[in-house]
């Protein structure tokens, strides 16, 4: 199994309103899966391949997270 990879460049100025947020590009190996952008209200998964992706409010993210979450281990 090839290690999961993510890369971005993070803007010099903050995620506000207006603004393109900050997009990540989530390889497995060399393969992309898709982008992920985070904005100020959401986050947007972009699939490979596509120009539209699907997004999440931040309370709907962390609905998620509580729900099919695993816990860190600290490392």
């Amino acid at each position: 199994m090839a290690a999961k990879k993510v890369t971005g460049t993070i803007p010099a100025h903050k995620v506000e309103p207006g603004n393109r947020g900050v997009e990540f590009a989530v390889r497995d190996g060399d393969d992309l899966m898709g982008r992920l952008k985070v904005c100020k209200a959401r986050v947007v998964w972009i699939p490979k391949d596509k120009t539209y992706g699907k997004e999440l409010s931040w309370e709907k993210v962390r609905d998620l997270f509580e729900k099919h979450g695993t816990v860190e281990n600290g490392k």
